[in-house]
Parts: structure tokens; C-alpha cells; sequence
């Protein structure tokens, strides 16, 4: 198993990273927009898979670790 992907306190204080989220916020509420509309089963379900990922970014800026819901260890 691989180590959790944690970012630091400086890392996430960063120009940087604050212009990410900025730009995630963007694009997440953009998304959330273009979700709305009238669409087919599979474009909605496309949609929503970007959802997911654009949120999954910016849980990075969370202190807790990122856990992939599709990876469980099993035994």
C-alpha cells in the first residue's frame, strides 16, 4: 500500500496551490451548471465523473488524507 498524498501547511499556503483552488471553485461550479441541463443518461453520468475528480483536487487542500473509495484492501 502506498502512503496517503498529503500536502503541508506551505504547500497549501502557496500562490500556487490558492490559484488551483481558485480555479477548481470555477470550475466546479461550472460543471455543477452544465449538470443541470437536459442531457442523456451517459453525457449526465460523464459529467458527474468530472464532478467527482475536480472535487477529489481539492480535497487536497483538506488536512485529513485522500482515501479512493474504489481502493479497499481485502484480505
Amino acid at each position: 500500500m502506498t502512503d496517503p498524498f498529503i500536502l503541508s501547511l506551505v504547500e497549501r499556503d502557496s500562490p500556487l496551490w490558492r490559484r488551483l483552488m481558485g480555479y477548481y471553485e470555477a470550475r466546479l461550479k461550472r460543471l455543477r451548471i452544465e449538470n443541470d441541463a437536459d442531457k442523456t443518461p451517459e453525457a449526465t453520468a460523464k459529467q458527474r465523473g468530472r464532478i467527482e475528480e475536480v472535487k477529489l483536487m481539492m480535497a487536497l487542500n483538506n488536512d485529513q488524507p485522500i482515501i479512493d473509495p474504489d481502493k479497499t484492501d481485502q484480505f
